[in-house]
C-alpha cells in the first residue's frame, strides 16, 4: 500500500526492480575488476615457460685407471635453442673421480663409480636437472713377474709359482686387485693348486693366463718333461731355477 498522493506499486514489479538494480552493479563490477586485469597484464606481462633440455655428456661407461674420459661438454637448450652452460660432476657413491682442468673424469684405482652431471648457467635456475652415468675404473694390463714366456718342469708334481703384477697402461703398479687364473689346456699335464700355483703331472704341455674382469696376462706355458736331463726347449727356463721350488703333497 503506497503513501497519501502514491498511487500503490505491486510487489512483483518492486522485486525485479531490486533484482535488475543489483545485476547492473554486479556487470558494473565484473568490467572494472576485467580492465584492471587487462591494466595489470600490460604493466606486468606473464613470462612465457621456458622448456629446458640436457644432453648428458656421460653414459656408463669404463675407463681404464689412470687414463681418463673424453672432455665433457655441456649441451643445454632452451625452448629449442641452445644456450651456454657448465657440467657440474659429482662422485655420489662409490670412489672419488678427478676432475682434470679440461674437465676430463680420471679413476686413479679400480672400482664403480656413481657420479651425478648437472648443467650450470647464470641466468636459469637449471641445476635441479640431474643426469647419472656409472663409471666403472679398470685394470688395463697384467704383466708377469718373472721374464719369459715358458717354464720347463723335469720332476714329478714339482710346483712352479707364478706372480703378475696388475699396472696401468704407464706401468704403475696397482694394488688390491683381484686376479683369477685360468687354465687354457693341458688339464692331463699340469694343474693349478693355488693362486698361481702349477704342479706337474705328466708330459706335455699346459697354457696358463692371469685375469681380472677386464684385462688378460699373455698365456703362459708350462712344458713338462720328466726324462731327467732333458734338455728344455729354446726360450724356456727350468722350473727349479726359479722361485718356485718344490711341492709334495
Amino acid at each position: 500500500m503506497g503513501g497519501p498522493g502514491h498511487a500503490p506499486v505491486p510487489t512483483g514489479l518492486a522485486g525485479r526492480a531490486r533484482r535488475g538494480r543489483r545485476g547492473a552493479a554486479a556487470l558494473v563490477l565484473f568490467v572494472t575488476l576485467s580492465s584492471l586485469q587487462c591494466v595489470g597484464d600490460l604493466l606486468h606481462p606473464k613470462v612465457p615457460a621456458v622448456a629446458f633440455a640436457f644432453q648428458s655428456p656421460l653414459s656408463d661407461t669404463v675407463v681404464n685407471v689412470g687414463d681418463t674420459t673424453p672432455p665433457l661438454g655441456c649441451r643445454l637448450t632452451a625452448n629449442g635453442r641452445d644456450v651456454g652452460c657448465e657440467v657440474d660432476v659429482r662422485s655420489i657413491v662409490g670412489r672419488r673421480l678427478l676432475l682434470t682442468p679440461e674437465r676430463r673424469l680420471m679413476a686413479d684405482s679400480i672400482g664403480w663409480t656413481t657420479v651425478e652431471l648437472r648443467p650450470l648457467n647464470v641466468n636459469f635456475a637449471v641445476d635441479t636437472i640431474v643426469r647419472t652415468a656409472r663409471v666403472h675404473a679398470a685394470v688395463p694390463r697384467l704383466l708377469w713377474v718373472s721374464a719369459g714366456t715358458a717354464d720347463t718342469i723335469t720332476d714329478i708334481h714339482q710346483a712352479v709359482l707364478f706372480l703378475v703384477l696388475p699396472v696401468t697402461r704407464s706401468g704403475r703398479p696397482l694394488s688390491g686387485v683381484p686376479v683369477t687364473w685360468v687354465q687354457d689346456s693341458g688339464q692331463g699335464v699340469a694343474e693349478l693348486f693355488g693362486a698361481g700355483r702349477v704342479r706337474a703331472l705328466a708330459d706335455g704341455v699346459a697354457v696358463f693366463r692371469a685375469t681380472t674382469d677386464t684385462a688378460s696376462s699373455t698365456p703362459r706355458h708350462v712344458v713338462v718333461r720328466l726324462a731327467t736331463g732333458a734338455d728344455p726347449p729354446p726360450g724356456t727356463g727350468r722350473a727349479a731355477a726359479g722361485a718356485a721350488g718344490r711341492h709334495r703333497p
